[in-house]
Parts: C-alpha cells; sequence; structure tokens
C-alpha cells in the first residue's frame, strides 16, 4: 500500500502583505525623524533670530560712536556719558541731547528692552568711549533666581 503525503502549498507558507506591527514600528521611526527635524529647524530659527540682534546691536554702537566722532568737543567733554537707567530728554536741547534721544529711541525700537550706557575710559592709556548695550533675549539658559532669562549684552571701547 502505498500512502501518499499530501504536499502543502507552497505559497500558503509565503507571507502575504505586511502586519500591523510593521507598520507601526515605521510609524514611529519615522515620527521620531519628524521631530528631530522640526528641533532642528527651530534652533536654527533661534540661532538666526540671536544673531539678528546681535547684528542690530552693533550697528546700533557703531550709530552713536559715529555721533560723537561728528560731535567730538562734547564727546571729549563726556557730555555723551549715559547710565542704563537714564531716560531720554524730554524735550531735546541742543545735538548731544537730540544724538542720545534718537540713540535710544533706537535701541527700544530695534532691540527687545533694549536700553545702554556711554562712558569714558581709558584705552591703552588714552582716552576712549565705552558703549554697553543690554537687552532681553529669551534663549535656552537657566533663568536666573526670579525667573527670568540674564539680559545679553554687546560692549565695545573704541578711541575717538
Amino acid at each position: 500500500m502505498i500512502i501518499q503525503l499530501k504536499k502543502q502549498n507552497v505559497s500558503s507558507l509565503k507571507q502575504r502583505g505586511v502586519t500591523l506591527v510593521e507598520i507601526l514600528v515605521t510609524v514611529v521611526i519615522i515620527s521620531v525623524g519628524l521631530l528631530g527635524v522640526a528641533a532642528l529647524h527651530l534652533t536654527s530659527l533661534r540661532a538666526g533670530q540671536g544673531s539678528h540682534t546681535r547684528s542690530q546691536a552693533t550697528a546700533l554702537a557703531n550709530d552713536i560712536i559715529d555721533r560723537m566722532r561728528a560731535n567730538p568737543r562734547a564727546a571729549a567733554g563726556g557730555e555723551y556719558n549715559l547710565a542704563i537707567t537714564d531716560d531720554a530728554p524730554g524735550t531735546p536741547t541742543g545735538l548731544v541731547a537730540i544724538d542720545q534721544q534718537q540713540w535710544l529711541n533706537a535701541l527700544a525700537a530695534s532691540l527687545p528692552q533694549g536700553d545702554g550706557s556711554i562712558d569714558d575710559v581709558l584705552l591703552n592709556g588714552r582716552p576712549a568711549v565705552q558703549v554697553t548695550i543690554v537687552w532681553a533675549e529669551r534663549r535656552n539658559v537657566v533663568e536666573d533666581e526670579d525667573g527670568v532669562d540674564p539680559p545679553s549684552n554687546f560692549t565695545t571701547t573704541v578711541e575717538l
């Protein structure tokens, strides 16, 4: 007696399509990749904004320095000196007051919470001026004890 063994259909052993688990793993991998790209884009935007703000601060420092060079007698006499907390003159009279008011207004308009100071200093034993500009910039840093981001600043010292 001959026993015939049934051959299993080879095609029934092959996998047909993809399973739900494989699809879910693919979705998770793609989602993580897209989140990484979004985070990279956000970091790039923040760095670009910070760079733009620092460029504005540099241009504004050069603006007041040029104004002081145009009025050397008043600059040498310390008439341009300002503290961070000083306000612009209400009704400016004279070139120095006008320069200070326009500069402080430009700081406030161009930089978030922008303010500045001007001080007479010595640079290599020679009279010079130090311009400091401060502003609030949202950064990924540890906040100070008040829960506020520390201010950013730009300082330049030049001989007039």
